[in-house]
């Protein structure tokens, strides 16, 4: 029922974030056609619009982001606590899968809109900021080091960081959510002091668990990338289950549809 629930979602979201990465990418190409045409012109009118077309990619980039973050939100708070919760609630589905749909297809877009940032960043400069045989070489050493185990190992664990960290913050806005719905009045007011507090609380509790360097001297491990990372995401982890916790308590005991 999940890959059911993650299908719809897709779609859903979908309508919304793919015109957003494609207009992305043609702004890219514009602003690509801008710094190899207008910009070398001495015609003002074309600079000008060389210089438009580059503030166009820009906004656009953090336009695709925005809407990125914004639509999620906005589909839980619909889905889950707005007139369509009737609904998804009848559905033979628990609340930990209406959870994780909605998670995973807000992570699975945030890391592809990131993959169009770089490729709209690829279009952009290389060949002409930047000279492609030195890259190329680059990108070749780069891969024979990741096939060391030791460098593929570290970029596993980036990995895994960089998507728990993305999973944390929408979990975050999940939780603050789930607590501000729960009032009758002045939910959007209470959702956002939920928010506020849940950070300080994530942060002050964060602050309580031992650093890297106690972690480190106590193991009697060396200070190195892979105990850092290896705590960031222990912390990471801790404060995705309190939010999570949080998130499904408010759901079942404390939602308020009204």
């Amino acid at each position: 029922m999940l890959r059911k629930l993650m299908k719809h979602e897709l779609r859903a979201t979908g309508r919304v974030i793919v015109p957003i990465i494609l207009v992305l990418l043609c702004a890219a190409l514009g602003a690509r056609f801008s710094l190899t045409s207008f910009l070398d012109s001495k015609n003002n009118v074309l600079i000008v619009l060389g210089s438009l077309l580059a503030v166009a990619y820009s906004i656009a980039i953090a336009g695709l982001f925005i809407a990125c973050l914004v639509l999620m939100a906005v589909r839980f708070y619909r889905n889950m606590m707005g007139d369509e919760g009737y609904l998804m609630f009848t559905l033979p589905v628990n609340v930990h899968q209406h959870i994780w749909s909605k998670l995973l297809t807000a992570t699975i877009w945030v890391v592809l809109s990131g993959i169009a940032v770089i490729l709209s960043a690829s279009i952009l400069v290389v060949g002409y900021a930047i000279d492609l045989g030195p890259m190329l070489r680059e990108i070749k050493d780069m891969i024979v080091n990741i096939l060391n185990m030791e460098e593929l190992k570290l970029l596993v664990f980036a990995l895994v960081s960089g998507l728990l960290t993305i999973m944390t913050g929408f979990m975050l806005v999940y939780a603050a959510m789930s607590i501000g719905c729960s009032f009758a009045n002045n939910k959007l007011l209470c959702s956002f002091a939920a928010f506020f507090g849940l950070q300080f609380g994530g942060s002050f509790i964060s602050g309580l668990l031992p650093s890297t360097e106690t972690v480190a001297q106590f193991f009697h491990l060396s200070s190195s990338t892979e105990t850092l990372i290896w705590i960031g995401i222990v912390h990471t982890g801790i404060r995705f289950g309190i939010f999570y916790l949080i998130t499904t308590w408010f759901l079942r005991n404390r939602l308020n549809l009204e």
